[in-house]
């Protein structure tokens, strides 16, 4: 979704809601559709913005230590100010959702805090079996 600057500098402040189960250029599965929130002010020097976004919705992750799949909930809340140029002619709201999206990513993907695992040796799943690597 795009905006024209043109209509932020009529009302000085706009705001969007939205949601959506898809993004182009996204390499994440959406489990469900994100739901989205942008208030845009304009401040007072003309030359910056302020956005204000919450996203709410969830992705489907592989967890690092045992490989399997499991639904991670987002909730963000952020505030950026960007400076604007005089090319400037449009904000693209689906890529600063995407920015923001990868930003609050943990750097780590984990099914659960306590996750086990796989066995370095066999490959079992720690977490649903136990191994017997070690005793023989």
């Amino acid at each position: 979704m795009k905006i024209k600057l043109e209509e932020l500098y009529k009302k000085k402040k706009i705001m969007y809601k939205y949601e959506t189960n898809k993004f182009e250029q996204f390499d994440y599965k959406i489990v469900s559709p994100f739901k989205i929130s942008y208030t845009i002010k304009l401040l007072e020097n003309l030359k910056k913005i302020e956005i204000e976004i919450e996203i709410n919705g969830s992705l489907l992750l592989n967890c690092d230590r045992c490989l399997e799949q499991f639904s991670y909930n987002m909730n963000i809340n952020n505030i950026d100010i960007y400076e604007l140029d005089e090319f400037d002619n449009e904000i693209d709201l689906d890529k600063e959702t995407i920015e923001n999206i990868i930003l609050f990513l943990p750097s780590k993907y984990l099914c659960k805090d306590d996750c086990k695992g796989l066995c370095p040796n066999c490959g079992t799943n720690l977490n649903k079996d136990k191994c017997f690597c070690n005793q023989i």
